[in-house]
């Protein structure tokens, strides 16, 4: 009897031959999507400014806090993670991307800070913060400005560091737990049993 459809007796003859795709699954390892680096430090660098907001808030109140340095390295690290589509999972990218951005925001937000006390003690003579701004590293040439600015600089990176060390030794604790279980094969067992 003839085929009715018209279909050879050997169906796969003439398929070509792919490689299987597999997009993970239960027990199956998970095709992570790529960071984007550039996306990430646009990310930290833009939801860091929100820490800079709270340094300055704080500093205008006479306040040298390092909690403001920790927001700001949490808020760069989510940014991070927003930006590049990995908010669910901390990186070693976006850990090390959040303390670098922190490090600079930090010195930025010290910066804007003196240039804003600058501005209030001469903006009666008519010039504005951008004025005051520029004029800032000629204030700071003067020792008695530089002392107190690197002072207060390094109060707030040796309270914000203490901070974001924590967390850095939380992720690479967490890391290393990780790693353990997937070598070992009882939890393996163990996940299969559940």
């Amino acid at each position: 009897m003839e085929n009715e459809n018209n279909f050879s007796n050997q169906p796969y003859e003439n398929i070509p031959q792919t490689q299987p795709v597999y997009n993970g699954g239960a027990g199956g390892p998970e095709i992570k999507p790529k960071e984007n680096y550039f996306l990430g430090i646009l990310g930290a660098f833009l939801f860091s400014l929100g820490g800079v907001a709270v340094y300055f808030g704080f500093y205008q109140l006479n306040f040298i806090s390092g909690i403001s340095g920790w927001i700001m390295f949490i808020l760069a690290r989510f940014g991070y993670g927003v930006f590049t589509k990995t908010a669910k999972k901390i990186t070693v990218a976006s850990m090390i991307t959040a303390i670098v951005i922190t490090v600079v925001m930090i010195f930025v937000a010290q910066y804007i800070s003196v240039a804003f006390i600058i501005f209030s003690e001469f903006k009666d003579l008519g010039i504005t913060f951008m004025d005051a701004f520029v004029a800032t590293p000629d204030f700071l040439a003067e020792p008695d400005i530089m002392r107190p600015f690197l002072s207060d600089l390094g109060f707030a990176y040796l309270f914000s560091l203490l901070g974001i060390a924590g967390n850095v030794f939380n992720f690479f604790k967490q890391k290393k737990a990780e790693k353990a279980a997937i070598n070992n094969p009882q939890t393996i067992e163990n996940d299969i049993e559940q």
